[in-house]
């Protein structure tokens, strides 16, 4: 995949990088985080990216997240709801 943003080791070629290039105002509004897969939302300028920021903070935008499960699950729809958040010691993961 491709880096998001700017980070040691990873200067270049990132996704923000690509996108100062083509849409010099804009940039990424919300990204995902480390090994994950799915869709990063980007502006091409300031007025868009303002908006999605916005919708974004004020929780407007709705995100569902698909989980892949490991040993018996039950064959009911099952649903988790509960914050995720930062790993109390490893801060690099989420948990």
């Amino acid at each position: 995949g491709m880096v998001a943003h700017p980070a040691p080791g990873h200067r270049s070629g990132t996704l923000a990088n690509a996108l100062a290039y083509d849409a010099p105002r804009g940039g990424i509004v919300h990204r995902l985080d480390r090994y994950t897969s799915g869709a990063i939302v980007a502006a091409k300028h300031d007025d868009a990216h303002a908006f999605l920021a916005d919708s974004f903070k004020a929780r407007d935008v709705k995100k569902d997240y698909l989980a892949v499960c490991a040993g018996d699950v039950p064959a009911h729809e099952t649903r988790v709801e509960a914050p995720i958040g930062r790993h109390p010691t490893k801060r690099e993961l989420m948990a």
